[in-house]
């Protein structure tokens, strides 16, 4: 992989290496890795995963990761509920 924020081979750019990986360990199940290159993440009120990659917000669903936004730099994620 190439230096953090270049693409390389159609690659999408990340701050971190794929080897930072999001574990999830079911009840009584085995750690199975959700994604790769993950940076930060949190859960939204649904208790669905948002991750990002230092540059791109997905959100993770059965079907893959659905890109919510793309900045210059995140470094953390913090979901709130929506007031109202």
């Amino acid at each position: 992989m190439g230096k953090a924020g270049k693409t390389r081979g159609g690659q999408e750019p990340s701050l971190v290496p794929k080897t930072w990986e999001l574990i999830r360990v079911p009840p009584g199940g085995e750690p199975e890795v959700v994604s790769h290159g993950v940076c930060a993440y949190d859960l939204d009120d649904a208790n669905e995963v948002l991750l990002t990659n230092g540059f791109r917000i997905h959100r993770l669903s059965q079907g893959g990761h659905t890109p919510v936004g793309k900045f210059d730099l995140i470094e953390k994620l913090k979901c709130r509920a929506a007031s109202g």
